[in-house]
This record gives C-alpha cells, structure tokens and sequence, in this order.
C-alpha cells in the first residue's frame, strides 16, 4: 500500500497542541506519527489522502496553532531504514518493554515485545496504544479468550499471550497491518494467536473473555453491538481511540448494548475505558 506523509511545523509547541493536531489527523484518517517537538509527521493510505483534509485541520486550529506543511509520497516499502532513525524502544510502567530488532543494550522486565517497526499503528508510543497497555498489564489474562479488533502491529494481542491467554484471535482489515502483525507474531513465538483479515463480520462465531477494541470513534459506534454479542456472560472490553469530547456518545452506545463501564483512564485528550458485559454497581 503507498503511503502519503504530511510533514507539519508548528507553533507554539506544547504537548497539548501535538495532541490536537493528532486527534484532529486521526479523524481524517491519518493512522500512524512521528513526533519530534515542534516537528510532526502524519501517515495516511495515500487513496484515502486529500489536501482539503489538512486544509480544514489547519484552519481548526488556526486561532491557537500556526502551522506550514509539506507532502510527500512513498510507494509500497520496508519501512526500517526510516524507522530506525525516529523509534525508540518503549518502557511502559517499568513492566513491559517494546522494542525493535536494532535496539540494543536493554532494561529488563517481566514482559518485552519485539515489534517490527513498518507502516502500521500501534508501536505503543500513541497515546491510545499506551492506555490499552497499561490497563492489560493490572488484569489476569491467564486462561482467557481474547479478541483484538483493529490489531494493527498485534501488539495488544502479543501483551496478552505472554499474560497466558489461552487463545487469542486478532483482526485487522489493512493489509499492510495485516501480515505485519503476522510477521511480530513469529518474533514473538506467539503460538497461540490467530491473524484475520478483515472487519467485524470475519469474527469467529465464538464467545470471548475479553476484547481489545483500540480503533475510532465511528468504528466502536457502528460495531459496539457486534462485540457485545460475542462477549461472555461476565466478559470485559477494553477500547481506546476515543478522544475526550467523544467519549459521552460512546458510553451511550455501550450502554444500549449492555455494556457497563467499570474503569476510565485519561491521557493527555485521549481516553481508554473498560466495560462489562454484567452490571457491576
């Protein structure tokens, strides 16, 4: 798949202002960042790119937020020479370490996931995959089924075979996605996941303990109802993707569909949740 990147300068810089410019990129279907200050590059599936899109991103944020662009395009293509100039590993609560093959000279922890960093989300840097990660490592995920739509690198659904997941099924329509979060499965020597192509309809017709659902705002409303009806009786969700002005059409959504939320976490204007399946209150 070719890629379109959008190089934005901006200022001021704050972290509050990068934020923003995500958020509002991710709406337009931008999927993956750098970030280096002021200095931000966005990645988009060059079908889905158009200059209106940033034009109007632009002028949102106009009134706050100076910003310049540029555009360039990138066919189909192994992503590690850029990658290992702006990747860093990653050391989430001293617990689990995201790494790269070419990084060396490591801490040690309880969990350590090899990521081969190419165009797909969910290196753990976003705010959105950190949340998710965070809130996995408090839960027991021994024995568990667990499904992880929208699983980009596979990144979730590694975290949870190494928690002892007894059988874990991951889900991505993008093909680039797709046969990354294979290709991470084998560095893992995660035996116990299954890769799917597609959407929504390809889930198995099975129940499942627990589901990671880290995708966007109109996703989660237009599948909310499909997810809970392969949850088990007591089972749990977990999404992210959702920015905080989004978050109260979410919880409703949820609620129609017998979900209760029962654990909220914020970082920065983004927002992860867990639900239930059986009302705990």
């Amino acid at each position: 798949m070719d890629y379109s990147e959008v190089s934005l300068t901006f200022s001021p810089y704050s972290q509050v202002n990068e934020d923003i410019l995500i958020a509002l990129l991710s709406k337009k279907g931008f999927d993956s960042f750098w970030q280096n200050n002021e200095n931000l590059k966005a990645y988009i599936p060059s079908h889905l790119f158009s200059e209106k899109d940033i034009q109007s991103v632009c002028k949102d944020v106009g009134n706050i937020i100076k910003t310049e662009w540029t555009v360039n395009q990138y066919p189909e293509q192994n992503w590690n020479e850029i990658w290992e100039k702006n990747f860093p590993y990653l050391l989430i609560n001293k617990e689990c370490l995201i790494r790269a093959p070419f990084h060396k000279n490591l801490p040690k922890t309880k969990y350590e996931i090899i990521i081969e960093p190419k165009m797909s989300f969910g290196t753990g840097h976003h705010a959105t995959t950190t949340l998710m990660i965070e809130l996995i490592l408090k839960l027991n995920l021994e024995n568990k089924t667990v499904l992880d739509m929208g699983c980009g690198t596979g990144i979730l659904a590694i975290l949870a075979s190494l928690k002892k997941s007894k059988k874990i099924v991951a889900i991505d329509f993008d093909d680039w996605a797709y046969k990354n979060a294979i290709e991470n499965v084998e560095k893992n020597n995660c035996q116990n996941i299954k890769i799917i192509k597609g959407d929504a309809s390809f889930i198995p017709d099975m129940k499942f303990d627990m589901i990671f659902a880290n995708i966007n705002r109109n996703v989660l409303l237009d599948d909310m109802k499909t997810y809970s009806s392969h949850l088990t009786e007591n089972g749990i969700i977990m999404i992210s993707g959702i920015l905080f002005s989004d978050k109260d059409i979410i919880w409703q959504k949820a609620n129609e569909n017998h979900l209760f939320m029962i654990q909220v976490a914020e970082k920065n204007e983004w927002v992860a949740a867990i639900f239930s399946k059986t009302n705990v209150n």
